[in-house]
């Protein structure tokens, strides 16, 4: 669940707490204290976001898109992940974004600030996504060939096939496959209907 920063104070207190001077024999704390061995904490984080399925409370797959700030090193990036995943230190983030045709879409914006994300990963990570309708997890179909949508236009019934091109828009939210279903799917005079 957690992480190593890279901050100033985290890494001042992981070279105390792994001070390389080795005791002489097993009862020598002349050099190093003890105590100073738990100072690694302090330079832990938490960074773990487990995705939880609202429905069901059950944790689940889900496809993240982290976008990187852009510093003098590098551009801006983005980078595909999928979620439960550890993420990177929060202040290289500029947004994070559950993506997909299976859950809504949640956009978590860094720039206005992580105090949002710092206490959604503080209180175990979980960040609550709902499934779309007609659409099965990445456990239960890691292909995507069993969603409702996918059965209604694979069939080769064709009366299986006459949908109305309103019924995907329960299913998806993607112009561009809306625009497909509303140009291609609509009944014609020629059809006989």
């Amino acid at each position: 669940r957690y992480s190593l920063s890279t901050s100033n104070s985290s890494i001042a207190a992981l070279l105390c707490a792994l001070y390389p001077h080795f005791p002489v024999h097993s009862t020598d704390n002349r050099y190093h204290l003890q105590a100073l061995r738990h100072l690694y904490v302090l330079a832990a984080e938490p960074r773990l976001l487990v995705p939880v399925d609202v429905d069901s409370n059950i944790p689940c797959y889900v496809l993240l898109e982290v976008t990187y700030k852009g510093t003098q090193w590098y551009e801006e990036t983005t980078e595909e992940l999928m979620a439960p995943c550890l993420l990177p230190e929060l202040h290289l983030l500029k947004q994070i974004k559950v993506k997909g045709p299976r859950y809504w879409e949640i956009v978590i914006d860094l720039r206005r600030g992580t105090q949002h994300l710092k206490s959604i990963l503080s209180k175990d990570g979980v960040l609550y996504v709902k499934l779309r309708a007609g659409q099965l997890s990445y456990k239960e179909d890691p292909m995507g060939w069993r969603s409702l949508l996918a059965q209604t236009v694979t069939h080769r019934n064709s009366e299986a096939r006459t949908f109305k091109p309103e019924a995907i828009s329960s299913f998806t939210s993607d112009p561009a496959l809306l625009s497909f279903a509303d140009y291609f799917c609509k009944p014609t005079i020629d059809m006989g209907q």
